[in-house]
């Protein structure tokens, strides 16, 4: 009986202790595998958003770059030798190009004007600003009276040359200075309501296109009709191609998040001008990116092509802004929520201006970049 007994008393499994011992280490290899899975998810999250952002900044580049560099080309003469038969209620630099000779305007936001300067953005995806004395110089009233209205704490930077797809094409016969049409022998980049630019080398000349048709094909000869007349007689060989003037601005978005914008300007045979998308008045702009917080501007000014500083919009002055040859750009790029972990930062360098943005999980970047302005006075 007693070596049966404890033969039974052997058999009896673990003791209290093994079983909390056991479970301790259990629970240690489960809380070290869960912080690693923990880590990889976070690590994998950030990674995604990082992408996302790498994402916006290379479309950024890809979309904004192109018409900045190439502001101020209006085939073989530049702004300097430009005369305009636009009207003086166009907004500038297109409608002022009878007194200053500039391709760019830009607008400075109160408390944006770079180094010292501080501006806090309260909630996220902010209601557009209406104010125009709120920018510096005061906005163009075109913007709030068509609705391309601005967020506020952003600059807005507009600029006017060809067309993206724009290209010199041969015009005959010869206009003179009372012509109000011509016959192009490619007319596919012309509209209604669309600017051109007129040049023979020695001058150039801004108008409207008046005609109330469609783009003909690629390569397709056409007449447009013109308003107002020229003023001013071109020899043979002159050549003709479609402008545009685009505005960038950061804006209010429908996603949630606030969106870069870019609205062209259009015009009306009354005279009326209004940003809109090419051919759609009714569109007061066509969002880029979305997930842009702030957008800032530095304009780079000298002479001789040298710049010697980079002064916010609020600084250039009136005689200045036909001698910008390089633009600076600054965009805070912002994720999805949750693309970050509580703690991110909530103050960043925009060129210069420090931005402080409300304290949530979102993952954000500065991005900053440099365009060399090729048409530079």
């Amino acid at each position: 009986m007693k070596n049966q007994y404890s033969a039974i008393i052997k058999k009896g499994g673990f003791s209290l202790v093994e079983l909390m011992v056991a479970l301790t280490l259990g629970l240690i290899l489960l809380g070290g595998v869960l912080a690693v899975y923990m880590a990889q998810t976070n690590n994998y999250k950030t990674a995604g958003a990082q992408g996302a952002i790498q994402d916006e900044e290379n479309a950024i580049a890809a979309l904004v770059t192109p018409l900045v560099r190439s502001a101020g080309f209006m085939g073989c003469s530049g702004t300097a030798s430009v005369l305009s038969t636009l009207g003086a209620g166009a907004p500038p630099p297109l409608g002022a190009q009878s007194t200053s000779k500039s391709m760019i305007q830009g607008y400075d936001y109160a408390g944006t004007a770079g180094a010292g300067s501080a501006y806090t953005i309260a909630v996220d995806n902010p209601p557009d600003d209406g104010m125009v004395a709120h920018w510096a110089p005061n906005l163009d009233p075109s913007f709030v009276a068509s609705g391309a209205s601005v967020a506020p704490g952003s600059d807005v930077l507009v600029v006017f040359g060809a067309t993206l797809q724009g290209k010199p094409v041969g015009v005959y016969p010869t206009p003179n200075a009372h012509s109000v049409s011509m016959v192009v022998n490619d007319a596919s980049g012309f509209q209604a309501g669309q600017f051109g630019a007129i040049s023979d080398c020695a001058k150039s000349a801004l108008f409207q296109v008046s005609t109330p048709m469609s783009a003909p094909p690629n390569g397709t000869p056409g007449a447009i009709t013109i308003i107002p007349a020229l003023g001013v007689a071109f020899s043979p060989g002159a050549q003709v191609i479609p402008i545009q003037q685009n505005a960038f601005f950061v804006a209010y978005g429908q996603g949630g998040e606030s969106v870069l914008m870019k609205a062209t300007l259009q015009a009306t045979r009354t005279g009326t001008f209004s940003w809109s998308t090419s051919g759609n008045p009714a569109v007061t702009g066509v969002p880029l990116v979305s997930g842009v917080e702030t957008m800032q501007v530095l304009y780079g000014i000298g002479a001789n092509g040298v710049v010697t500083q980079y002064l916010p919009a609020s600084a250039v002055t009136q005689a200045n802004w036909p001698n910008i040859y390089v633009i600076r750009m600054g965009f805070l790029l912002e994720g999805r929520p949750g693309s970050g972990s509580i703690g991110q930062p909530t103050t960043f360098d925009v060129l210069g201006t420090t931005i402080t943005v409300p304290a949530d999980t979102r993952l954000r970047h500065v991005f900053e970049m440099t365009i060399n302005v090729r048409n530079a006075s």
